[in-house]
């Protein structure tokens, strides 16, 4: 038999296998968990459906399903409010009564959303295609009905030692609040 070269083995420190390990996680994880989270809130299709509630009344949105799963979302403008200017319930149903997904709304000025705009002059924030939640798909044709609550919240007050920041304010000017339905 003819003579073989050795296999050269080479052995890093842990320390250096440690960093080229995590190095090949972000490098490989990193754009999968983006492509997720694209796909998880892309922006909303064509508008189905959409109502203009009125603060604090009962308000139905009803629209006939297209066999494919929906959402729901929210448009907001508003002077002098925090991130929790408005909340309530919304439920989704058939027209038979099922529920097909429920949520309690709050937040609508944080997080996700198509568009946003912030004037700190007069306070005032506006807020374009908030996602609340994902109705499943249902038959073709199904009835589906949006319906619930959305009240303002009044303005948080926040104490630190004797200063009482907020107080006064009273409850956050809501100029324009649209619910509606993409895909």
């Amino acid at each position: 038999m003819a003579d073989r070269e050795p296999i050269v083995r080479v052995t890093l420190p842990r320390w250096a296998a440690i960093t080229l390990a995590f190095a090949i996680a972000v490098v490989t994880i990193g754009p999968i968990a983006g492509m997720l989270v694209y796909f998880a809130v892309r922006a909303p299709g064509e508008k189905v459906a959409s109502i203009g509630p009125a603060l604090s009344e009962p308000f139905e949105l009803e629209y006939t399903s297209d066999g494919r799963p929906q959402r729901v979302w929210i448009d907001m403008t508003c002077t002098g409010c925090d991130p929790n200017s408005v909340e309530g319930t919304l439920v989704a149903r058939t027209s038979t009564g099922a529920t097909l997904a429920s949520v309690h709304v709050r937040n609508v000025l944080s997080g996700y959303s198509q568009s946003g705009s912030e004037n700190t002059t007069i306070d005032q924030h506006s807020v374009v295609g908030h996602p609340v939640m994902q109705v499943p798909a249902q038959p073709v044709g199904t009835t589906i009905v949006v319906s619930g609550t959305l009240s303002p919240e009044p303005r948080q007050i926040y104490e630190i030692g004797p200063l009482r920041l907020n107080e006064g304010r009273g409850l956050p000017r809501i100029q324009a609040l649209s619910v509606w339905v993409a895909r």
